[in-house]
């Protein structure tokens, strides 16, 4: 279904922003292999009310050091320019052909 693929824009103005993000999402959907492998934030690793604890607690002992890095991951992956570039490719695309 869409929730594979889906990326709620609020969750990239977060990153942007350096917020982390914890995510209760669906198994190996986009935004969770790019949360997981990019440090985005963190997942719990199953829907149990221990697990999602327990994630909340690794949630919050991110630092201003990690928040800094994940403004600088996020803005390299869905920042104005690069968000601007695919647009202009989609476009040139769709005119071209």
């Amino acid at each position: 279904g869409i929730s594979a693929v889906a990326y709620p824009s609020k969750t990239i103005a977060y990153l942007c922003a350096g917020c982390p993000v914890l995510g209760l999402v669906d198994p190996n959907s986009t935004i969770e292999v790019d949360i997981r492998q990019c440090g985005h934030g963190v997942i719990p690793s199953s829907p149990q009310a221990a697990d999602i604890a327990r994630a909340v607690r690794q949630f919050r002992r991110r630092t201003a050091d990690e928040r800094v890095e994940i403004k600088a991951r996020a803005s390299a992956l869905f920042g104005k320019q690069v968000a601007l570039k695919r647009w202009q490719e989609i476009f040139r695309e769709s005119f071209t052909n």
